[in-house]
């Protein structure tokens, strides 16, 4: 009787052992359940803040590109605006310079012309002047011969009376 309760003990003390030890498997493989699920939704939010932090920073890449690129885009219009308005500056100092020289290339044509004109007029009014020299010449030379032979007749009158 004493074996068989020693037994029923041992019996009762085996199957109390498996239930908590079925009981304590069940509780750790919940628990590392849980964690395992903690740790994927930890590494999952992880992994998305990572990829939150890249798409920020190729964001800012971009933008930081595109005002660099604007930049470059203001820099060399406004060197192309300085290098028109040099360009035009020249052209119009080049025109201005043209102008110049074609006013005094004409001053200087007016003047040898008027120059020209000056002697024409000197020299016609040289000729005129030896013209009517010798015209009174001619007209003295004419006189001086009719007061010669007048005198000449007069002369031989006298001898014919």
């Amino acid at each position: 009787k004493a074996d068989e309760e020693a037994a029923a003990a041992k019996k009762k003390a085996d199957e109390e052992a498996a239930a908590a030890k079925k009981k304590a498997d069940e509780e750790a493989a919940a628990a590392k359940k849980k964690a395992d699920e903690e740790a994927a939704a930890a590494k999952k939010k992880a992994d998305e803040e990572e990829a939150e932090k890249r798409r920020q920073e190729e964001e800012k890449k971009q933008k930081e590109a595109a005002a660099a690129a604007e930049a470059e885009a203001a820099k060399k219009a406004a060197e192309e605006k300085e290098r028109r308005q040099k360009e035009e500056a020249a052209a119009k100092l080049a025109a201005e310079e043209k102008k110049k020289a074609d006013e005094e290339r004409k001053r200087k044509e007016e003047q040898e012309r008027a120059a020209l004109e000056e002697k024409k007029r000197r020299q016609e009014a040289e000729a005129k002047a030896a013209a009517a020299a010798a015209e009174e010449k001619k007209r003295r030379e004419e006189e001086e011969k009719k007061a010669a032979l007048e005198e000449q007749r007069r002369k031989e009158a006298e001898v014919e009376a």
